[in-house]
């Protein structure tokens, strides 16, 4: 085999790596900049009040969205988006009040689901860098990439 021979296998082989790499299965983000880790830096209530819960993160991609806090498991929920309208099921939540953190409150006169929990929200404002959203009992979320 002469030199000639070599460089065009080797030429072929290194076309078949970067064709098969760039056309693979990988699913990309679905929701454009939504699909992200995403940082609560604070909840205003409606009442006005504001707190600042520290590390707690919203994790969404594509039709799944996880609720984080370093040392705890994560909370998953079943994710469906839709432009400015965002709604969370968590088919394995047996207490609501846990998500309370992430700003995920339970109506006074709510009774204990019997099969998981859904929360609603609008999406206020989205971009590359900043999420602001707003739950359906007025509390407004916002959010900065992680």
């Amino acid at each position: 085999m002469n030199m000639k021979n070599i460089t065009r296998i080797l030429s072929i082989i290194i076309i078949t790596i970067v064709t098969m790499g760039s056309t693979s299965c990988r699913e990309l983000a679905l929701n454009g900049d939504l699909d992200a880790q995403w940082q609560v830096m604070t909840l205003d209530y409606p009442d006005g009040t504001q707190s600042a819960p520290g590390q707690y993160y919203y994790c969404f991609y594509r039709h799944t969205a996880n609720l984080t806090t370093p040392g705890l498991y994560p909370i998953t929920a079943n994710l469906t988006y839709d432009g400015d309208d965002l709604t969370l099921e968590f088919p394995y939540v047996s207490s609501p009040t846990q998500l309370a953190p992430w700003g995920i409150t339970v109506p006074d006169d709510a009774t204990k689901p019997q099969e998981g929990w859904t929360i609603h929200y609008t999406v206020n404002h989205l971009s590359s860098k900043k999420l602001v959203m707003t739950t359906d009992l007025g509390i407004t979320i916002t959010c900065r990439k992680f």
